[in-house]
């Protein structure tokens, strides 16, 4: 349950277009972030809601799961002009396929159910991330579209794979 102060303040900053501080509990790294954004929208997707912010941390924009954020505060900085940007527009469709109902897919993906539901449509703004958080579950989801999406997570899946052949272990035998 999202406190509903965090969402006033939020809505708040959205509509005053002033900049929030937070922590953010990034799963993908398990570790928990200090982050300053400017807030875009608040949206829902999967039964989970999320705010599209300007992070001033990574100088991008970025989703944050709002169950994800604690010791929230309005910072002293306005909204630079980021928090004007219409994101919907750049928005790219994505479809994934999910091969494991591990307890991370069933979190992140809560329609899903082993009896169906396999195959998941969302919205994106940002290949780079969707790449990513692909890859942060390790296999268990697969990357249907947008194919450079495909492309760019066969890339780096090798590339890491390649980091673990038995030619580059200086000496550490493979288990």
């Amino acid at each position: 349950m999202i406190s509903p102060s965090i969402r006033a303040l939020i809505e708040e900053a959205i509509a005053n277009r002033t900049s929030l501080i937070f922590n953010y509990h990034s799963k993908s790294k398990d570790s928990l972030d200090n982050r300053e954004v400017s807030p875009v929208e608040l949206y829902v997707e999967n039964g989970s809601e999320y705010l599209i912010a300007f992070c001033h941390t990574a100088n991008d924009y970025r989703n944050f799961k709002l169950a994800r954020i604690s010791e929230i505060s309005s910072s002293a900085r306005q909204s630079s002009s980021h928090s004007a940007v219409t994101v919907d527009p750049a928005r790219i469709s994505a479809q994934i396929e999910l091969l494991d109902f591990s307890r991370n897919v069933v979190e992140r993906f809560p329609l899903a159910t082993p009896t169906g539901n396999r195959i998941m449509d969302l919205d994106t703004f940002n290949v780079e991330w969707l790449v990513r958080e692909v890859l942060s579950f390790s296999g268990e989801i697969r990357l249907l579209s947008p194919i450079e999406g495909r492309r760019l997570a066969k890339e780096r899946a090798a590339r890491a794979l390649a980091q673990y052949s038995d030619t580059k272990g200086a000496g550490i035998p493979l288990l």
